[in-house]
């Protein structure tokens, strides 16, 4: 045997998911946080298109793969007009995957950057970024950057 057993356990480990919470303030990592972090830093390993209705604050209608409900019903014959598109986005950074709803102008922000790696001759996923938030008053937008 060439790896010690721990080594291999860490390397089929599956990552730590963090379910993150956009606000103008900052990222807010899990319901228990008070504090938002400022910023996140990662690859991108997976985009997909989401759609959620939020009423009063409550989510009350979700499609994770953008097109079907949970309920049954199919989003083009729904069509409501509160309900609003996301890119869902994964962030990889050290064992632990951010997953992170963009709203219209954040995912333009992530349009922007997969467009200066294209451009690069690159890949998106090759890049490690950097996320950060802009203060819009009641919603924050997320800007990301590349690291050196």
């Amino acid at each position: 045997m060439n790896h010690p057993k721990r080594q291999m356990c860490m390397a089929l480990r599956r990552p730590t998911t963090l379910l993150v919470k956009v606000t103008p303030k900052g990222f807010v990592l899990s319901a228990l946080d008070e504090e938002p972090v400022a910023e996140l830093t990662g690859r991108i390993v997976k985009i997909r298109v989401i759609r959620k209705r939020f009423e009063d604050g409550v989510l009350v209608c979700d499609a994770p793969d953008g097109t079907h409900a949970r309920n049954g019903t199919t989003c083009g014959q729904c069509q409501h007009p509160r309900c609003r598109p996301l890119l869902r986005c994964h962030l990889a950074d050290r064992g632990i995957v951010y997953v992170i709803d963009l709203a219209y102008t954040s995912a333009g922000n992530l349009f922007a950057i997969e467009d200066q790696a294209a451009h690069a001759g690159d890949q998106l996923e090759a890049w490690h970024l950097r996320l950060c938030i802009v203060d819009r008053g009641y919603w924050g937008e997320v800007q990301f950057a590349r690291e050196a």
